[in-house]
């Protein structure tokens, strides 16, 4: 059974809008709940504000009980490992082992040299992802004094305790568009895969690449959950819908730089319109093969897109 899940507005908003987001998802039935992770904005204007990934995610876990959480995704250059596979155990913990763990390479330039975050070269950063998820496994399910001796990273008889409440460890999920090194990366080491803003062709297509990277290692593509996040303006017609999609495309920053060029993406991808039509364009992901849906509700109207899509979309699914 196809499942469906909600990105957390951390933007721009207050921390109460957040916990009732939160809360309202839970009832209404969504099946995961996810953070993303960043310093600043990213769709909206920098400067209005973003509430950080990892002590949002924390609390979230404490104040929820059935729903998965998860980060989409946090990267390999914001954080020192050690520091990482500690927070992701942790909130493991506090949510009762329901944490996924989504990784990535890291993009959003802007962001990066405003807060001087080093920023290697895109081979680096690909092979220090997957040096990293190596390091989290080692830790994760370790016992007694762990060591660890990578190119990038390096573990001394490190005692790491306690463990994540998840066995083996948390699923690790790869958000990647990348066919060549990432896909491929994600058969060989990952739980799943998440990619954004990408038609139902598009997404088969990516898909079919993974599958082959699978077959030529030995992997059954079925043990990997893909999933797709896409952006979502549902209304009770078709015709709010677009006004509220309108709106929102007035709001936001335009320009060339690439988080211009995904959001752009996103807006072209949006399900838009009725519950009975935005049920349709789902059916038509599920149909390429999606598992999993990470749902955008953007805008001021985020309530209330979250409320129609629960009511009237969710359990048509």
């Amino acid at each position: 059974m196809v499942k469906v899940g909600v990105v957390i507005p951390q933007y721009g908003v207050s921390f109460r809008t957040v916990l009732k987001f939160v809360k309202n998802s839970e009832k209404l039935g969504y099946n995961s709940l996810w953070v993303e992770d960043h310093l600043t904005p990213w769709q909206i204007p920098p400067g209005k504000g973003a509430l950080e990934c990892f002590t949002t995610l924390s609390h979230i876990a404490s104040i929820t009980k059935r729903p998965l959480i998860g980060t989409l995704v946090t990267n390999v250059i914001y954080r020192h490992p050690a520091i990482l596979a500690k927070s992701a155990a942790t909130i493991d913990r506090i949510s009762g082992g329901r944490l996924v763990l989504g990784l990535g390479l890291g993009w959003y330039e802007d962001e990066i040299k405003a807060f001087n975050i080093p920023y290697p070269p895109l081979k680096q950063r690909i092979e220090m992802l997957s040096e990293l998820i190596d390091y989290l496994k080692k830790l994760w399910t370790s016992k007694g004094k762990v060591n660890f001796k990578g190119k990038y990273f390096k573990l001394v008889k490190a005692y790491f305790n306690p463990k994540p409440a998840q066995k083996p460890h948390p699923p690790i999920i790869i958000g990647t568009g990348g066919e060549k090194k990432m896909l491929k990366l994600v058969a060989e080491k990952a739980n799943g895969w998440n990619y954004g803003a990408l038609t139902p062709e598009e997404f088969k297509k990516k898909a079919l690449i993974l599958k082959k990277h699978c077959e030529s290692i030995g992997r059954n593509f079925n043990e990997i959950e893909k999933s797709l996040e896409l952006y979502v303006f549902v209304a009770e017609t078709s015709e709010k819908a677009e006004t509220i999609k309108k709106h929102y495309w007035e709001t936001i920053p335009k320009g060339n730089k690439l988080q211009h060029i995904i959001q752009d993406l996103y807006m072209k991808t949006a399900l838009t319109g009725s519950p009975a039509d935005v049920e349709t364009q789902l059916k038509e992901y599920i149909k390429a093969g999606v598992d999993h849906f990470t749902l955008v509700f953007p805008g001021k109207h985020r309530l209330e897109m979250l409320e129609v899509f629960g009511k009237k979309v969710l359990s048509n699914l």
